[in-house]
């Protein structure tokens, strides 16, 4: 069980107060270097210190120790042993990064499981095809028919398979089985053939199996799931208008016309011209087509891994590839929902901070009608150094309302050497200053599982999932704008619903005979229950939906069509849909009217100024004698603090209270139950999320709030200090290769390292490139050298260099060498600091002479020690430190590059009473007031009470600024607010500048002090 804890009838207020391990998130880990055991034992006890509640031990680019070798499972097997000494779990990861399936390439050195697709095309190969003695093609591309193919446009007028003997009159088309080239990022092979249950079994014996024999006797305990990343077949894209001197490609393995055959009774290599152009206004061939992909893949991956987890005594997790849309899920898996049947853990993928419901809603959909009783998202990552608390918590609040229970915050860098640290920033460990701090939000969302993990979803609705639909459209231009409303109705009705408080469940048709085995009112779905059905906007259905539907209906259920019925029944004409239609509730696809046809299944609803909210979606669960409401806002909103006044309104009468998950108090509320309904009025801010607790049984509802009456502005100029030594980020610098002259012009160093790759006839660096673990181990055979001029103000004494590779380096400031020793570290390990010679005022070169290799990595260095930094352009000058700090961006006050800790020095004159502490704008991850108490300052409306003494008292304020500055793509104009992701750094220098582009940090505006 993951959650033992809930078996208890009531959850227990001091478990809520102080979640246990299984409730708190387990963040992805990177293992990208050398792998050293006692680091990985160390490193496990800050996942601890943070709140986590374990780990995932996530091979990513970098690792350097052979994948799954002795020394790779020797360190699996201490982050188990430690895991088990601080009560916390290891979280297994099967692939070395992703997609998962070819074991870091072991599996697909064997040609025989390499991915493979079907290619049609009017080039005849002259390559012939290899295959082994059972006939599976190993390389080169195998013939599997030829034909004639008459179209007019894009439509298709007739075709013919050709004998071997035919000829064609015109252009012929040739089908070929061809398999994956390999690629770089999978180690130089191809991917795996997922289609293939041979291929993935044997994938499953190589990953599964090693973990089982070197840490198996933990499973089921600390042990209790296995991430799989990103599973996919061969992705596709098709032409709009497929011409002569095009091809298009489509997933294909060996024997899949042949189960095609025993499924459909009839070959697709006979009809095989319908699957790209149209012959009518609905395609049967891709309908059956997409369906027995979408089998063959799931039957093949996650049902396979699946149920040998299942006999491990393990789950099985992770997600899959591109689920949001219609279009997207079909290029890559066909159908999502089908694929989750296998997933103990269902799981998604929503990094980027974007609000994905369908992603979310479909994984919550099978979590509810299998029963499970965990869901998984991993988030977070491809954001921004500069993420703060504030994004972290609206991106966890929303996936908790659709069932994650499971956090895995991406990424927790065990190294930042190398490329690494352009990883998907940001890395949320101990590189960034305000790790110590993430505790804070960690127990809020322990809190809310503790809860949300408790007894059952209730909701009413569910919604036919129109994917099978989306199939026969999915061909070419034709159907193209056809095709894109479809994915904009889809997104439309979930959010609609979801926004509106009319949470529902998506209904799989593949999955619902197994979960289903009669039309029941109301509709058992699996572990759902539902009294209306939609079906919205669909094509086609199958024959069991129908079944289903009618006697659904036909013992008082309701169903609702949403836009044209469908035509079609299991790909073929058919009125059957028509006539159900006639005896249902048909409406068109318009917002007002699909609400009013669902107002009388809602449960809840809430409202703000007699309207109901749009920005609010929620989870209702139903536990014993109670029900839990849990309320998250949907706004990506950083700036000033808005509140809204809300009326809630629950079925049902109810006495009510606020279960405070960034407390761990538990608030009375007043509670009005009034016709059936209750209504409880309560504030809501910008961040806020609401687990609000309903109770036959009467409570308390007094309350007694502080008044603040006097506030007292924070007088500046400020005293303030440093956490660390400043900075200035050395990125641009001549160079010179081995014996050569200093280069013209600066380069950006991560440019200038390709520059140099180029000239030595190496690959250049993208982030792609093969793991060190499997590549060639090559001594450098060049050097390079890097000039970089310092301006200076003042003289500067113990200043300090940071840099990798720093014991192979030859330092020289101003002709004097620096001493080879390394005095510890800034950051991270990797970048290690060197003690510099004086820096004089006015004008200074520093040297830094590297070998330069296949294996060696040109990066970024750090200046450090007692200056300010100006920055004017792309000109950075050295200054004094300033004497006292202004409320405002610190970048302006000779702090460009800083990424620590600023402690805000102030006084006010105190009553012994309480005060409240107000900082209404600010840019860090997050803030910690102080008086003789602390207190954090996270989220609207920006505040935290803080004791005082009478008199005077002093008052610290401390800014966690984040890595931004010295890490980002600072040379890019849309630094300041775009993405990171590796490509962000290796843009062409087109676009970009020598201009740094930085973010505001600091507190902004002057703090305020109100006194009771």
């Amino acid at each position: 069980m993951l959650y033992p804890k809930n078996s208890e009838k009531i959850l227990d207020k001091e478990l809520f107060k102080n979640p246990s391990n299984e409730y708190r998130g387990a963040p992805f880990w990177a293992w990208n270097c050398e792998l050293d055991k006692e680091e990985v034992i160390s490193q496990t006890h800050i996942f601890q210190e943070m709140g986590f509640g374990g780990y995932h031990a996530h091979v990513r680019s970098g690792l350097d120790t052979e994948y799954l070798g002795e020394d790779f499972n020797g360190c699996i097997r201490a982050s188990a042993e430690e895991a088990k000494k601080m009560g916390m779990q290891l979280y297994l990861y099967d692939e070395d990064r992703w997609p998962s399936g070819y074991a870091g390439g072991i599996v697909t050195k064997n040609p025989r499981y390499s991915a493979r697709f079907l290619r049609f095309t009017t080039r005849k190969s002259k390559d012939e095809p290899i295959t082994d003695p059972d006939g599976k093609l190993l390389k080169g591309k195998l013939l599997l028919g030829r034909y004639h193919v008459c179209t007019c446009g894009n439509k298709l007028i007739s075709y013919k398979r050709l004998s071997d003997e035919e000829g064609s009159a015109g252009i012929q088309w040739y089908a070929y089985l061809e398999t994956e080239p390999p690629r770089s990022f999978l180690n130089n092979t191809p991917y795996v053939d997922t289609l293939n249950k041979e291929a993935i079994d044997y994938f499953a014996e190589i990953t599964y199996r090693t973990y089982q024999e070197n840490v198996g006797e933990f499973f089921g305990r600390e042990i209790k799931s296995i991430f799989t990343d990103e599973p996919q077949f061969h992705r596709f894209k098709h032409h709009e208008f497929l011409l002569p001197f095009q091809s298009e490609c489509r997933p294909w393995t060996d024997d899949f016309d042949n189960t095609f055959v025993s499924t459909y009774g009839y070959s697709l290599l006979d009809r095989l011209p319908e699957l790209f152009w149209n012959k009518n206004t609905f395609s049967q061939v891709r309908y059956h087509y997409f369906d027995h992909l979408a089998e063959r893949f799931a039957n093949a991956f996650s049902d396979n891994l699946g149920k040998r987890c299942e006999e491990m005594g393990i789950s099985l997790t992770g997600h899959l590839m591109e689920e949001p849309k219609l279009s997207t899920q079909t290029q890559s898996v066909a159908d999502a929902m089908r694929q989750y049947r296998g997933f103990q853990i269902p799981g998604i993928d929503m990094l980027g901070g974007r609000f994905e419901f369908t992603t979310a809603k479909q994984a919550q959909s099978a979590l509810r009608q299998y029963g499970r009783e965990g869901m998984l998202s991993e988030l977070y990552g491809v954001s921004r150094w500069d993420s703060d608390f504030r994004k972290y918590k609206i991106g966890g609040d929303w996936q908790a309302a659709l069932g994650v229970t499971l956090r895995v915050p991406h990424l927790s860098l065990m190294s930042m050497k190398g490329f690494s640290k352009r990883d998907y920033p940001a890395s949320i460990f101990y590189q960034s200053p305000w790790y110590k701090k993430f505790k804070y939000l960690e127990d809020h969302f322990a809190r809310v599982n503790t809860a949300l993990t408790r007894g059952r979803p209730l909701t009413e609705i569910a919604v036919i999932h129109p994917i099978e639909s989306f199939w026969s459209l999915y061909g070419n231009s034709n159907t193209k704008s056809r095709c894109d409303r479809y994915d904009r109705k889809f997104t439309k009705i979930t959010d609609l619903l979801l926004r509106a408080g009319l949470d529902f469940d998506f209904i799989s048709e593949s999955t619902l005979p197994e979960l289903n085995t009669e039309g029941n009112y109301p509709l058992k779905v699996g572990n759902m229950e539902y009294k209306t059905v939609l079906v919205p906007n669909c094509i086609t259905l199958r024959t069991s939906t129908i079944d289903r539907l009618k006697d659904f209906q036909s013992k008082g259920g309701k169903v609702v069509f949403v836009g044209d019925v469908p035509e079609f029944e299991n790909g073929i004409p058919s009125n059957r849909s028509k006539e159900l239609a006639k005896k249902s509730i048909q409406i068109r696809f318009k917002e007002k009217e699909i609400l009013e046809a669902l107002e009388s299944n809602r449960l809840y609803g809430i409202y703000e100024k007699g309207k109901h909210t749009n920005n609010i979606i929620c989870q209702l669960r139903e536990d014993n004698d109670a029900m839990w409401l849990f309320l998250s806002r949907v706004e990506k909103e950083l700036g000033e603090s808005k509140k809204q006044n809300l009326m809630i309104k629950v079925k049902g009468e109810w006495k009510g209270s606020i279960w405070d998950t960034l407390s761990g108090d538990i608030i009375p509320v007043v509670a009005i139950a009034e016709n059936g309904y209750t209504f409880i009025n309560t504030d809501m801010n910008n961040h806020d999320s609401i687990l609000l607790r309903l109770d036959k049984e009467e409570k308390d509802n007094k309350e007694n709030k502080p008044v603040f009456a006097k506030t007292l502005p924070l007088d500046e100029p400020f005293d303030y200090s440093i956490s660390e030594p400043n900075v200035l980020l050395l990125d641009r610098a001549y160079y010179a290769l081995d014996k050569g002259g200093f280069s013209r012009n600066k380069y950006e160093l991560l440019h200038l390292d390709n520059i140099c790759r180029k000239k030595c006839g190496y690959k250049k660096r993208s982030g792609k490139s093969s793991q060190p673990w499997i590549s060639e181990k090559t001594p450098p055979e060049h050097s390079i050298k890097l000039k970089f001029i310092i301006n200076s103000k003042i003289e500067v004494k113990d200043t300090y260099l940071g840099l990798e590779d720093a014991e192979k380096a030859v330092i020289i400031l101003n002709g004097s060498q620096a001493e080879a020793k390394i005095y510890g570290y800034y950051v991270d390990k990797a970048i290690k600091k060197v003690l510099l010679p004086t820096i004089k005022k006015g004008r200074n070169e520093l040297e830094i002479v590297l070998p330069f290799g296949k294996n060696t990595d040109v990066e970024w260095c750090y200046l450090l020690g007692d200056f300010g930094v100006s920055i004017s352009g792309a000109r950075a000058i050295l200054t004094s430190l300033p004497g006292k700090l202004n409320y405002g961006d610190i970048t302006k006050q000779g702090f460009p590059f800083y990424g620590g800790e600023i402690l805000y020095k102030a006084s006010f004159e105190g009553n012994g009473k309480q005060i409240s502490l107000s900082v209404p704008k600010y840019r860090a991850a997050v803030l910690e007031a102080k008086t003789s108490e602390s207190g954090i300052i996270a989220f609207a409306p920006y505040s935290v009470l803080l004791p005082s003494e009478k008199g005077p008292n002093d008052l610290s304020i401390t800014a966690y600024i984040s890595r931004q500055n010295a890490f980002g793509p600072n040379h890019f104009p849309s630094a300041r607010t775009s993405l990171t992701s590796p490509g962000t750094y290796y843009l062409p220098r087109a676009i970009t500048t020598k201009r740094y582009w930085l973010s505001k940090a600091g507190i902004l505006v002057p703090p305020e002090v109100s006194i009771q």
